[in-house]
């Protein structure tokens, strides 16, 4: 979910489908080997993984194009053999009417649980555009997906982490971006903060047996100024692949 650079096409075509001229080949500054959205606002790639010999590339995506902090995003999705030629998909991810993640689908990870395609994500209700009153991201969502990845159902008790641990309550403008690894049985979910004051950005580590029902573990790291816009952990470890 940190700030990235705009990138526009200015075509609805993706490299999986040019042809010699059309505008996506015509384009001298559209990117030969880097993935573009068919058109739109891209930012973050999330929860990237290799599924039944394809990869699967997910990522955060505005068709409407109006930029970083004003968007509602989505998580767009294209999948590719080579990781040079992709084909789109369907958004996995749309935000909802209402609920926790009414305000856009942001960053997080993809993982297999038992066999299970899983998305967590990080659900936003935006109180406000202004930058001092911005509140990033309030809760931890869950999806559960089809075996090819194709199709997600969001889980009925989202959010599964609706507030941070309760001595931070109140102090943080950032509690997001959630990063998730197995160790034996003991599943690990990593979050980036940051205090409202801007003294500090701060990480948190929670643990669980099911995915659903976390345990915070502990505060893992604190760094102060200049990381006091606060940490992403979406790709601090490697993801579950198969």
């Amino acid at each position: 979910m940190s700030a990235c650079r705009r990138t526009c096409s200015r075509s609805t075509s993706t490299s999986s489908s040019k042809t010699e001229g059309s505008p996506a080949i015509d384009d001298r500054y559209r990117p030969r080997f880097h993935f573009l959205p068919p058109s739109g606002w891209i930012q973050d790639p999330n929860g990237a993984i290799h599924h039944r010999g394809r990869y699967h590339l997910f990522y955060q995506y505005d068709p409407k194009n109006v930029g970083a902090f004003g968007c509602d995003p989505e998580w767009g999705h294209a999948v590719s053999t080579d990781l040079l030629h992709w084909d789109p998909l369907p958004p996995a991810l749309t935000p909802g009417t209402t609920g926790p993640d009414r305000n856009g689908c942001w960053s997080g990870c993809t993982v297999i649980a038992d066999g299970v395609p899983t998305i967590l994500y990080s659900g936003l209700v935006r109180k406000s555009l202004a930058l001092e009153d911005r509140v990033w991201c309030l809760s931890q969502c869950l999806a559960t997906g089809s075996d090819d990845l194709v199709h997600w159902r969001k889980h009925p008790g989202n959010p599964i982490l609706a507030d941070p641990p309760e001595e931070y309550r109140g102090r943080l403008n950032a509690w997001h971006d959630p990063h998730v690894w197995r160790e034996g049985d003991t599943w690990y979910l990593l979050l980036g903060g940051a205090y409202k004051d801007g003294s500090a950005g701060l990480t948190f580590l929670y643990r669980s047996a099911d995915l659903i029902a976390w345990d915070t573990f502990t505060r893992s790291a604190r760094a102060p100024s200049p990381a006091s816009a606060g940490w992403s952990p979406t790709s601090s470890r490697p993801g579950t692949a198969t």
